[in-house]
């Protein structure tokens, strides 16, 4: 059952949780993040662990999964979120750009997220459905610009800088 895979994932977290490596994790980031203080190779293997329990739920009540996960704010929960979504790419369609986007807006607020996202699971889209429509504005969340007026945000972006 989908509902209790989350209470099982974060519990997982929660166990391997490092208040120091916390703590130098925060001071690595210019914006607050939260964050159970967990190096990525063990976040990647609970997302590992605990994919194949969620995948026979179809990638829409996956992607339902992933946003509940966006919401908690945790910075470990957002890498498990973009994992699981990336997981689907082969089934990506221009819709799910919509999906990606509301991500962005809503919950990505730091560096390591929107590099998660962005480089894997949306370049994942984009390669897929070159077709897909860019919108800068969804990145209008971050108060600071992602490159310098005239220059792209990252080699492979197909929208103009801001």
């Amino acid at each position: 059952m989908p509902e209790d895979i989350l209470p099982l994932v974060r519990a997982g977290l929660q166990q391997q949780a490092d208040p120091a490596f916390a703590a130098a994790s925060r001071r690595f980031f210019k914006e607050p993040i939260t964050t159970y203080g967990i190096k990525n190779p063990a976040v990647e293997k609970l997302a590992r662990l605990y994919f194949p329990r969620v995948k026979p739920l179809g990638k829409q009540a996956v992607f339902q999964l992933c946003e509940e996960l966006w919401q908690s704010g945790y910075i470990e929960e957002s890498f498990i979120a973009c994992a699981w979504a990336y997981r689907f790419n082969n089934e990506y369609e221009p819709d799910d750009f919509r999906t990606f986007e509301r991500w962005v807006s809503k919950y990505v607020t730091n560096w390591a997220s929107c590099d998660t996202l962005c480089n894997h699971t949306v370049a994942a889209l984009v390669e897929k459905v070159p077709a897909v429509p860019c919108r800068p504005q969804a990145l209008d969340s971050f108060e600071q610009p992602l490159a310098p007026p005239g220059r792209r945000r990252h080699p492979y972006s197909t929208c103009p800088s801001r």
